[in-house]
């Protein structure tokens, strides 16, 4: 008995909108095999984080990455403005004690 052919599904071509943090900007894409878990056509794995239905979509979510983008790095410097002016305390601690030993 021979086997049936292998039907093949239509390829279903959707436009969708990628949020590059790469490039920062929305691009316009082609996703052949519909969407989760497939690539579009320029090879980025198609996630709902990523892909939308609108430009506006796309760039709503690019300005919330960087937002959270600026929010972590305020953050860091704060930090790190804080641990400088400890350590310029500490600095300032050693040398009076190597003064005092200095001088003795």
């Amino acid at each position: 008995m021979e086997k049936p052919a292998e039907m093949s599904a239509p390829v279903e071509c959707l436009v969708m909108w990628r949020a590059d943090t790469t490039l920062w900007k929305a691009v316009e894409v082609e996703c052949h095999n519909g969407l989760l878990p497939y690539l579009d056509c320029d090879g980025k794995a198609i996630f709902d984080t990523t892909h939308f239905q609108t430009q506006e979509e796309a760039e709503k979510r690019l300005r919330s990455e960087a937002k959270a983008g600026l929010q972590i790095t305020a953050s860091r410097l704060e930090c790190a403005r804080d641990d400088v002016l400890a350590l310029e305390k500490e600095t300032g601690d050693w040398a009076i004690i190597w003064n005092g030993l200095i001088d003795s």
